[in-house]
């Protein structure tokens, strides 16, 4: 039960991660020509 709510926040705090990546990435290339 522990493992699996530890791994449930990993997830969500990776899963957050992975989107901020992402929008970072997309606001870069748009200023890219």
């Amino acid at each position: 039960m522990w493992l699996a709510a530890g791994t449930g926040a990993l997830y969500i705090l990776g899963n957050t991660y992975y989107i901020s990546w992402l929008k970072t990435l997309g606001l870069s290339s748009s200023f890219l020509p």
